[in-house]
């Protein structure tokens, strides 16, 4: 099966459910992923439309059989980027997962929100 079939199959049909709210400017640790994330595609994938970097990334990291995506492991994807001096701290974590609507306790983000980040 093609990546393209298992996006739309797995994540588009979710896309719909979250709404079209995105986080806000206001969401530090947000803003600063969408920079990295930027930075990362423009020198790594700069021949690529920005929804194919997209579907790289979330391809690299989502779990099988899972629509949603372990926060914790955000440091881990920046680890493999080259990017250990955007990590975020604990509370970092907790105040994106907060902008997202989800509780703490939860520790993860779905996989279009974290489209939104990228």
């Amino acid at each position: 099966m093609n990546t393209s079939r298992i996006f739309l199959q797995r994540v588009a049909p979710n896309m719909a459910k979250v709404g079209k709210k995105a986080f806000s400017t206001e969401c530090a640790p947000a803003q600063k992923l969408k920079a990295v994330f930027e930075e990362y595609r423009r020198q790594n994938f700069d021949d690529e439309i920005p929804s194919r970097f997209r579907k790289h990334m979330i391809k690299a990291i989502e779990e099988p059989d899972h629509q949603t995506f372990q926060v914790d492991n955000l440091n881990r994807i920046l680890d493999n980027i080259g990017r250990k001096d955007a990590h975020l701290s604990n509370d970092e974590l907790s105040a994106l997962l907060r902008e997202a609507g989800v509780p703490s306790h939860e520790r993860s983000l779905s996989i279009s929100k974290m489209m939104e980040l990228m």
